[in-house]
């Protein structure tokens, strides 16, 4: 059960298991996730910038929500992924294309209640002295072959907006029907040159033109 409790802890749905008259355990579907955060950036002199991903927690057995978990994820200067404090087992970090790449996939150990839904929230922390940042949020899934008749109104809250966030994402998993989806954040940074620092010793008032003739 701990596999699953701590995956558990960033509200990734488990397998799903139903058990047959033998006693025995047979997989039903499960869900596969994907989440890509991205960063562009515009202009020069930028800094190194973070964002942060926060799920909402779920604890086992009955699943009982219990505040969030964040994450951060940092990128360079130019844009490109660096380090992040994701490490859960289950879930798969990789930097693909010039963005995190995070593939979570449930556990074989499932929980007594699978979790339906799960909110996310994406946030730049550090801009990195941007002057300006706006922010896009794309959502898809694959429905289960048998989803359910009453549907549930998943993916981003909004497709793009300005400011640093935060970035609101449902998440849906088996027991709303989906069988796989795929969510991709991206933070754009525009960055403004600096002006040049004034010329050292001119004063325009004490410039005396030179004459020739």
């Amino acid at each position: 059960m701990l596999a699953c409790r701590v995956v558990a802890a960033v509200a990734v749905a488990c397998s799903l298991v139903s058990v047959s008259a033998a006693g025995g355990q047979t997989s039903e579907p499960v869900t596969t996730t994907t989440i890509i955060i991205a960063k562009h950036i515009v202009g020069p002199d930028a800094g190194a910038s973070t964002v942060r991903m926060e799920c909402q927690v779920f604890v086992p057995p009955d699943n009982t929500p219990a505040g969030t978990i964040p994450f951060d994820f940092r990128f360079d200067a130019s844009g490109q992924p660096t380090t992040n404090t994701l490490f859960l087992s289950g879930i798969v970090v990789s930097k693909i294309d010039g963005a995190w790449r995070i593939a979570i996939t449930p556990p074989p150990d499932p929980p007594s209640a699978p979790i339906p839904t799960t909110n996310c929230t994406f946030t730049e922390t550090e801009p990195g002295g941007a002057s300006a940042t706006t922010w896009s949020c794309d959502y898809s899934n694959s429905p289960t072959p048998d989803p359910p008749t009453e549907t549930t109104q998943l993916g981003c809250t909004a497709a793009a907006g300005v400011g640093t966030g935060p970035v609101e994402v449902l998440l849906g998993f088996v027991p709303v029907g989906v069988a796989a989806q795929t969510v991709t954040v991206g933070f754009t940074n525009t960055f403004v040159a600096a002006s040049p620092p004034p010329v050292q010793g001119t004063d325009a008032k004490n410039v005396v033109p030179a004459f020739t003739g």
